[in-house]
Parts: structure tokens; C-alpha cells; sequence
């Protein structure tokens, strides 16, 4: 059988800046004899990372299944399979680095570190069964592989001090406080974000006068860091910090990774620095839609990690400016059906105020003088959610105007929100009655199944109230969503009598058949039977403790992996293994549903009994 296994690695340089692992490589080894398999596929993989000796790296080549490279953006495929000796099982995850992301040249050793062992989610296709995974290795871990390199990063924003708007295109430059004379480590543009990265090597800051004696007597590990902001052209200094703030706590000796929010002062600002941004939709909750979903034909709409379609409320973001050309900005947004595979199906459709969820697209900032009460925080933030007086007439999204800190208004300033869609409005979706069905049938025999639906969506920019100067904000292609809800679900109906549950977001039912019309003991058989269906269902997986034990079920192959259903096979134990004791039979269905910032719970059912030896 064919196995398609695809991811994407990053590395966190702190907690809000991160880059892709561009060019290293992917190595899955098979466990090994001595490693508990179970609890190392349960461990957070934070305590499973190890940086590996080449006397290590030399022993586990014989367990390697495969090797791949990673691309620019981190992403990797392996297609395993009976060529492999690969038959679905668990697997350990190593990456091994020749380099990383700009590091100087010279001779640095390769470093191989594991990163966890997973047991992949495999879903089944035409083609053979598909898993995704992505992981960013956190960075305490990152910067660590980082310093094995010389490479030294400084990530960072440049913001107006009252508003925190962005500003981009000025050049940010870092210094080193050096005892004898400063060290330019480098500079960098922000970006439209106002984001901005410098790299440097270790040998930026150890670089003394008598260098060239070949004396370097740099008294501390790190660089002492201070920063100017010019802008380009012109190099109008905006903010020009000096070596007393290289030598402040939290500026002085940093490490490998440095992360840094610079402010400038608004009236510092000159008319002709970029401080308009374009505002633009890139990402459906923290997912952007065109790297991290299928949202290209031929693609399923789905993410590319998990394989997860859309589902209830989703928080459409990306930037959100107040101005264009100098004048207010409004959007709007607009959705359309296509098929399966991302075709359009037909035209655009404004979305309306009522699949509008409250959403809060920034904060009201204003300066109380003089604090109240005495000693409070002088600024006060206020969440900004849209009503009603921000929507115009024809349907558009008037962005706040508020710019006066001072003022009883306040000041807004956007969280870069733009909308939250209820996808739940987008079509009928109609529930599922479950009236009637029999755990370890197949939801056929009493319902069709439900399938997901298909469609593109865009932003529209333009200065308020006027028309002709509309464009589109960015586009959305393709994203499945389904919010089916399944009713009248006879949960372990042995237990349940005539209480059915309904509002659930998948099928899940689990019984013993030797429960069925009564609550006798087990004695001599024990028949588990389940049902679980989703036209998005992923792992669905049995288990039973009790007894002093914990046993797990195989399950049996389905002919639709999103309607599974049957009699549970113990697995390598049987009923006459089992002391005489209560016991807990448990159902997981996983729904491989996202709003892009959180899935939903896996579906749960249970059923218990006492096994008796006559």
C-alpha cells in the first residue's frame, strides 16, 4: 500500500516571529526495540527533542525508512510504502541541518537533532492513504541550533508610539554597545507590516581595535543591542538610540535569537514616509490561505498540515488599514460556490451584515490625564467589535477614523481582523436524523451521508464612498466547510434507554452486544460493536481499561473512511485474559474540521460491563 506523508517545518526565533526550514533534511527512522512506542507518540514533542552525537546518527542508520529535502518554505513529501518495508506504523522524526537560514560561511559541523515520534492520522484515498503534519520547533531549541552556526538573528517591528499602526519601508539599523568602540551588526527594511530581520555572525560583535593583532577581548557573550530608524530616501533619522540602551536589562549580553518592538514618534514622521498600508486578506484564522491550504485547483480546500475542511464561525484577517490615497477606508466581502475541486460554480455574492459575526477588528486607545484613580495606568484600551453604524447602506465595512489619543473618541487601532464569517449561513445544511440506527451499522441504513460544501471568497478596498475606486483585496480560491449536525443519536444505547443526544458535530456510538435488551454480566463472550461517521472523520480509535489494565481494539478496514462501522477485534488479548472486574469500553472519532484558529473535540462514546467467570 502506498503512504503519502506531507509537512511543513519551521523554527521559532521567539514567540511571534518564526522561519521556515529551508533545505534540511527529513530523516523517519523505525523505533527501535528498547523505546516505548506508545508514550513517546504521547509526549509533547518540546520533551522529546535531542541534539544527537555523530556516534548516535551512525547507529540509527539502519533503522532510516527514508530521507527527503525540504524546500524554500519548509514543506516535504515522502511517499513510502511496500518499496520502504513501511506498512503505516509509527514513526521517529529527525532533521538534520548542513546549515540554517543565513548563516555566515566557514566550517561548522552538520547537527542532526529528533524532533518526536508520531503515529500519523492516515486517511484513506484513491491513491493510498495521505497524512500531513507540520511542527515549529520552539525557540529555545531553534536558537540553539542557530548558535551551533554562528548565525545570530534580530527579528522585529517598527510601530507609531500612539497608535502602534505599522510603518513600513524605513531602515532599521542595529549597533552593538561594545566597550571600545560601537559595532554595526547590520540593518534591514521593514516591510509592509512593518516587520524587519537582521542576520549576523558572532564575528559582527567580537570584532575589537586590535582585531588585527588577532586580539578579540569582548568581555560578554552576546552583542549589547541599540537601534536607529531612518527613513529611505532622505535618511531622515526617525529614532536614533544610543549605547546606554545597548546596556539596559533586556538589551544587554542577548542571545543567538533576539525579538525587539521599536516605536517612533508620530511627529518625528515626515509626509512622504509610506505609512499607508495596503489593506489586503491573507489568512482564514491563523492560516494563510494560499501556503497552508489547498486553495488552488485542483485542490480539496482543505489544509495542507491536517487535511481539515472549514467549519462554523471563521476570522478573516490580514491588514486593515485606516487610510488610502488619504482617505477613509471601506470593505467588503463576497463569496461564490465551486466544485470539488475548486471551480466556480457561479457568480459572486456580497456577504451580508447577517453572516457577519461580532467581530472585533481593534481597540479603542485613549490617554486619561490625569489617571483615575491615582496611580492607574494612564492609557486605556477598549475593544472596537462592528455594529450596525459601521456598516454602510449597500453593505460596506467603514474602518474606525479615530486617530486622537487625547480625544474623548480615542484613538483606534486595528488587530488587522476584518471580518468573522458564518460559514453555517453559507448553505443548507441540513441535519441528520439518527432515529432508529443500530450501533455497528453503517448511518446509510437510516440517513445518507453528509458531504462538504465548496466555496471561493474575496475582499473588496476602496476609499469611502467611492465606487470607482474599488479593487480586490485578496482572494481566497477554494475552501471546503461543513457544519452538518447529527441528531437523535442513540448514545451506548445499553445505558441509554430512550434518551437520544442531538446537536453533536459527528456520529460516534459504541455498545456491547451482549448488553443489547438487558445489563448481564460478560462471561463467556464480548462482541464491541461501533459506529462513527463524518464526511471529514479522521482517526477513530477503541479502547478499554479495567481490571488493572488498559487493552486497545483493530478495527476493521472500512469501505468509506467517512462512514466506519462494525465489531471491534481485540488486539493480541482475549476475554479469557481478563481478571473478573468492571470495565470501560471508549469511542474516539476525530473530526478533521478547523475555523483556522481551533478544531473541534474528538466525538466520544462509552459503555461499561463486568466480565464474571461462571
Amino acid at each position: 500500500m502506498a503512504y503519502l506523508f506531507k509537512g511543513r517545518l519551521c523554527g521559532y526565533i521567539c514567540a511571534e516571529c518564526s522561519e521556515a526550514l529551508s533545505s534540511v533534511i527529513v530523516r523517519l527512522y523505525r523505533n527501535r526495540e528498547e523505546q516505548n512506542v506508545a508514550a513517546l507518540v504521547g509526549a509533547n514533542a518540546k520533551d522529546t527533542f535531542r541534539v544527537l552525537t555523530p556516534d548516535e546518527v551512525e547507529r540509527k542508520k539502519g533503522d532510516l525508512i527514508a530521507e527527503t529535502r525540504t524546500d524554500d518554505d519548509g514543506n516535504f513529501t515522502f511517499e513510502l510504502g511496500d518499496n520502504r518495508g513501511y506498512g503505516g506504523e509509527a514513526f521517529e522524526i529527525d532533521v538534520y541541518c548542513e546549515t540554517v537560514p543565513n548563516a555566515p560561511k566557514g566550517d561548522h559541523e552538520p547537527v542532526q537533532v529528533t524532533l518526536t515520534t508520531i503515529q500519523p492520522a492516515w486517511r484513506k484515498t484513491e491513491n493510498g492513504q495521505v497524512a500531513g503534519w507540520e511542527y515549529c520547533i520552539p525557540f529555545r531549541y531553534w536558537c540553539l541550533i542557530r548558535s551551533r552556526f554562528g548565525a545570530w538573528v534580530i527579528c522585529g517591528k517598527v510601530v507609531d508610539c500612539e497608535t502602534k499602526t505599522p510603518i513600513s519601508g524605513v531602515r532599521v539599523k542595529a549597533f552593538d554597545a561594545d566597550w571600545l568602540q560601537d559595532d554595526s551588526l547590520g540593518s534591514a527594511m521593514t516591510d509592509a507590516q512593518g516587520k524587519f530581520r537582521i542576520y549576523y555572525s558572532k564575528s559582527s560583535f567580537e570584532k575589537t581595535p586590535f582585531s588585527w593583532l588577532g586580539v578579540n577581548v569582548e568581555l560578554t557573550s552576546g552583542p549589547d543591542l541599540y537601534f536607529s530608524v531612518e527613513t529611505v530616501p532622505g535618511a531622515i533619522v526617525l529614532l536614533k538610540e544610543n549605547q546606554a540602551d545597548g546596556r539596559k536589562p533586556g538589551r544587554e549580553n542577548v542571545g543567538t535569537c533576539f525579538c525587539v518592538t521599536l516605536c517612533v514618534d508620530p511627529k518625528k514622521i515626515p509626509p512622504h514616509t509610506p505609512t499607508e498600508l495596503p489593506s489586503v486578506f491573507t489568512k482564514i484564522g491563523g492560516l494563510y490561505y494560499e501556503t497552508q491550504v489547498n486553495s488552488f485547483a485542483p485542490g480539496d480546500g482543505k489544509t495542507i498540515a491536517d487535511h481539515r475542511a472549514f467549519f462554523e464561525s471563521l476570522r478573516l484577517n490580514g491588514i486593515l488599514s485606516q487610510r488610502r490615497n488619504g482617505n477613509p477606508v471601506e470593505y467588503m466581502f463576497e463569496v461564490r460556490p465551486t466544485d470539488v475541486d475548486g471551480n466556480p460554480l457561479g457568480s459572486w455574492t456580497q456577504v451580508p451584515v447577517a453572516q457577519v459575526a461580532g467581530t472585533q477588528i481593534g481597540d479603542i486607545t485613549r490617554f486619561i490625564s490625569p489617571p483615575n484613580p491615582p496611580g492607574s495606568n494612564p492609557v486605556k484600551m477598549t475593544p472596537y467589535f462592528l455594529s450596525n453604524v459601521d456598516f454602510t447602506a449597500d453593505g460596506w465595512i467603514k474602518v474606525p477614523q479615530m486617530t486622537d489619543i487625547n480625544s474623548a473618541a480615542g484613538a483606534f487601532a486595528t488587530n488587522n481582523n476584518l471580518i468573522m464569517l458564518n460559514t453555517t449561513q453559507l448553505a443548507t445544511f441540513a441535519p441528520i436524523d439518527l432515529t432508529g440506527l443500530v450501533t455497528g451499522q453503517s448511518q446509510t441504513a437510516v440517513a445518507p451521508l453528509a458531504h462538504n460544501r465548496h466555496f471561493a471568497i474575496r475582499m473588496w478596498v476602496r476609499e469611502q464612498g467611492v465606487a470607482g475606486s474599488a479593487t480586490i483585496g485578496g482572494t481566497c480560491h477554494h475552501i471546503a466547510v461543513e457544519n452538518t449536525i447529527y441528531n437523535n443519536i442513540l448514545s451506548h444505547p445499553a445505558w441509554s434507554g430512550p434518551n437520544p443526544i442531538s446537536g453533536q458535530f459527528g456520529l460516534a456510538m459504541i455498545n456491547v452486544a451482549q448488553l443489547v435488551g438487558g445489563c448481564d454480566e460478560i462471561t463467556t463472550q464480548l462482541d464491541v460493536l461501533f459506529t462513527a461517521a463524518h464526511p471529514n472523520l479522521g482517526a477513530v480509535t477503541i479502547s478499554m481499561v479495567g481490571g488493572g489494565g488498559s487493552y486497545s481494539f483493530t478495527l476493521p478496514v472500512p469501505a468509506d473512511p467517512a462512514d466506519q462501522h462494525g465489531t471491534a477485534i481485540p488486539n493480541g488479548w482475549a476475554l479469557g485474559d481478563l481478571a473478573d472486574c468492571a470495565y470501560i469500553v471508549s469511542l474516539s472519532a476525530q473530526l478533521l474540521l478547523t475555523t483556522g484558529d481551533g478544531n473541534p473535540n474528538d466525538v466520544p462514546d462509552q459503555i461499561a460491563f463486568c466480565k464474571h467467570t461462571v
